[in-house]
């Protein structure tokens, strides 16, 4: 599929700009290598399709926000509307997750590995039994999860999913709060997760860990909305189910009550956080937010920050297209920075189409210049 956004050749070199004999001086006396020019410069969104079932069952599902756990790659889903192999409508499943089996050639083909008898996608938080039996038609519990997966620091194969539960009734959602999973992944690729009885953080408490999640030094970094505000919590890898071990980002240290956490970003809808070499070093630029904002405009959206507690500036990149639903806004917009080569200037890009669509995925390339070499390593 052709690029639906290109730079123009010509706009390589501002006007009237040459490179002189002396450009390459310093490069024979300083080792150098290439980065992504910071402010960022994007050549060119590549569509590449949607990320599609390698069994050839058409799903519409939203979220794609990819993991990795084990030896493999996963993505999860929201909303799941289920067919089998004959296309026929088998039921809807509130959250799923697939695996990817060839991630370095084939990195938006995935499978799921648990259907139901009649071919329906299972739910990687499941509902109990209870839960199962409310009553009424349009009486129901629901689970998404946006922020990722967690791998176990200790034990391969072995996870941690936050997910948000609320229980729905007619057109109405009421939140319920924040749960924990366990989750586990086998040598197949089947996943399944075990919910953590109760809930972490009640409904009027931040969703943390719903927004985005990053394991690094020790702790899981978790973000959450409350309200327009996104808001930071760390707990200790060996922590993780216990309340009291969560610390929250006030704008200067960690303090154990979230009342007085800071906000690090606010007005952004969905996205991911990652630690990056995309720009190279001495840029500020370590922590990477690819997103979308809450004003419904398919805007991609990047956010660079030296730490991961902020503050971020934030870049439009372009906007979001729809392949089969060019209607309505794109939301649910991911980065996949394990897809393509980072180092050669190369993002993957998901977000969400209207229903009854599908996630579609881009290839993001951006503008290269020259920087001290060994920061990839």
């Amino acid at each position: 599929m052709p690029p639906f956004w290109k730079k123009s050749d010509s706009s390589l070199l501002a006007p009237g700009s040459m490179e002189s004999e002396d450009s390459h001086v310093s490069s024979a006396t300083v080792p150098s290598r290439k980065y992504a020019k910071y402010p960022p410069e994007v050549v060119s969104v590549d569509i590449i399709g949607y990320v599609k079932d390698s069994n050839n069952v058409r799903y519409s599902r939203d979220i794609g926000r990819s993991s990795k756990i084990g030896r493999f790659y996963v993505y999860q889903f929201g909303d799941t509307f289920c067919f089998n192999r004959e296309g026929e409508f088998v039921g809807m499943t509130d959250n799923t997750c697939a695996v990817i089996l060839e991630p370095s050639s084939e990195p938006t083909s995935c499978v799921y590995r648990t259907l139901e008898d009649n071919e329906r996608v299972s739910a990687l938080v499941p509902a109990t039994n209870d839960e199962k039996c409310l009553p009424g038609q349009d009486h129901f519990m629901k689970f998404w999860s946006f922020g990722g997966i967690l791998e176990d620091a200790h034990l391969d194969g072995y996870g941690w999913v936050y997910f948000e539960k609320s229980e729905c009734v007619g057109q109405e959602m009421l939140p319920h709060g924040t749960g924990l999973a366990r989750v586990n992944i086998n040598e197949f690729g089947g996943i399944c997760a075990y919910r953590v009885p109760g809930l972490l953080f009640n409904a009027d408490e931040p969703r943390f860990g719903i927004f985005s999640s990053l394991d690094e030094g020790g702790h899981y970094y978790l973000w959450g909305h409350h309200g327009t505000d996104i808001l930071l919590a760390r707990v200790p890898h060996t922590g993780v189910q216990d309340r009291d071990a969560y610390e929250f980002w006030n704008g200067g240290d960690w303090v154990s009550d979230w009342h007085y956490a800071a906000p690090v970003m606010d007005h952004m809808q969905h996205g991911a956080i990652y630690k990056s070499r995309l720009f190279g070093p001495g840029q500020g630029t370590n922590y990477i937010f690819i997103g979308v904002n809450s004003w419904a405009d398919s805007c991609v959206m990047m956010g660079v920050a030296a730490q991961r507690e902020g503050p971020f500036e934030f870049t439009n990149l372009f906007e979001a297209q729809g392949i089969d639903q060019k209607e309505g806004y794109k939301y649910c917009i991911y980065p996949h920075p394990w897809a393509f080569k980072e180092e050669e200037g190369e993002l993957m890009v998901t977000w969400s189409e209207s229903w009854p669509g599908g996630v579609v995925a881009a290839k993001v390339k951006f503008e290269m210049s020259e920087g001290p070499a060994g920061a990839y390593h």
